[in-house]
């Protein structure tokens, strides 16, 4: 008997356009940080650091689908080291290294010994911290499924609240910072959150208080937010201490400031309606991790060029001509490409509609 077969459910764009978002925050921080010389003064630039690559890290635990610990852990692993390790490998050691060497002339052993005491040194170092975020994720799952099961409502928000707090004190305590751990330790976090709240049982951001409570805090912490310890941060602590600063005030303000930017995104993505923005974001978001990738090429060519001399006040323009030649790189050299799409898009290969059907009809396994 024939059946009707089941559509699957469309898909949910609020990830998508949250995505486009962020990597439209990157871009326009990047060129504030290269274009100002004293970006750490710039309001933008703050305001944008506080909590853009937070926000990649919420989403990716918020749309990553767990595994079981006793079974399809394997498969789990495979995915995340095609979908993030290599194409951080390649870029780091195709590209990154490559283009260091013309400005730079760092040997391959000086550039692999600096990529493992600090992988940001090729400026990819959100992807290898993601792989090794989403690595630990599923043991929290068993945690995860309890609080759902067991506690709800204000009680489950409090343990939820609970269990960051918990985890990011832990990391915190963990002093070893080579091969990403540090990366790890600091934003493991997020990707945490994101996951919790995905299977929240109410819809958090829709409550009044909430929506409140982020525009009125968010303006004040991103502005307040510094890379080091925040001056006025230190001189309000040392006043009501007399003298002290406790070694947590920082990265627990830091943790606020980006947990109230990431609600304010979801705030402001719910507050667009016009559909060609919401289309033009969700189609950004598809291809962040090139644009993200491709971005850190785009940097290391403009800081050693005399382009900042010429083009310093004109931020907006270098943001538009970053995600110019972003696209340019990824629809002209990689998609093209299945090998090259695989290497530096993390992209897998998936058998064609056509030798599915020969496979199906010579009797083989799809």
């Amino acid at each position: 008997m024939n059946q009707t077969p089941v559509a699957k459910p469309a898909r949910d764009q609020t990830m998508d356009v949250l995505r486009g978002l962020a990597i439209l925050l990157v871009v326009l921080g990047h060129m504030t940080q290269f274009c100002d010389p004293d970006f750490d003064h710039n309001i933008v630039f703050r305001i944008i650091y506080s909590f853009h690559m937070p926000l990649f890290f919420f989403i990716s635990g918020y749309v990553i689908n767990l595994p079981r610990l006793k079974s399809g852990m394997g498969s789990y692993i495979w995915k995340r080291t095609l979908r993030l390790a290599i194409p951080f490998l390649a870029w780091t050691f195709f590209v990154i290294y490559w283009l260091d060497g013309i400005f730079t002339r760092m040997s391959f052993r000086a550039f692999a010994i600096q990529i493992y005491h600090s992988p940001d040194g090729g400026g990819l170092w959100f992807l290898w911290a993601l792989f090794i975020c989403l690595l630990f994720l599923p043991f929290f799952q068993p945690i995860i499924e309890l609080r759902v099961k067991y506690l709800g409502g204000a009680i489950g928000l409090v343990s939820d609240v609970a269990l960051l707090a918990l985890a990011a004190g832990l990391l915190r305590v963990w002093h070893f910072d080579d091969a990403g751990i540090g990366f790890f330790r600091t934003d493991f976090p997020y990707v945490l959150a994101g996951a919790i709240v995905r299977r929240w049982e109410f819809k958090a951001w829709s409550l009044g208080c909430w929506q409140e409570a982020v525009l009125i805090l968010f303006p004040f912490a991103s502005a307040g937010w510094y890379r080091g310890h925040p001056p006025w941060l230190i001189r309000v602590v040392q006043y009501l201490t007399g003298g002290a600063y406790p070694a947590w005030v920082t990265p627990t303000f830091n943790y606020i400031a980006a947990f109230l930017g990431i609600a304010f995104s979801f705030l402001l993505c719910r507050r667009i309606t016009w559909k060609p923005a919401l289309a033009f974001l969700s189609w950004l978001g598809l291809q962040s991790l090139g644009i993200y990738a491709v971005t850190s090429s785009y940097v290391i060519c403009y800081t050693n060029s005399m382009l900042p001399l010429v083009l310093s006040i004109w931020v907006l323009l270098n943001m538009i001509a970053n995600l110019v030649f972003s696209l340019s790189i990824i629809y002209a050299l990689l998609r093209p490409s299945r090998v090259m799409s695989f290497l530096f898009l993390g992209e897998i290969p998936r058998a064609s509609p056509a030798s599915i059907k020969t496979t199906l009809v010579s009797g083989g396994a799809p």
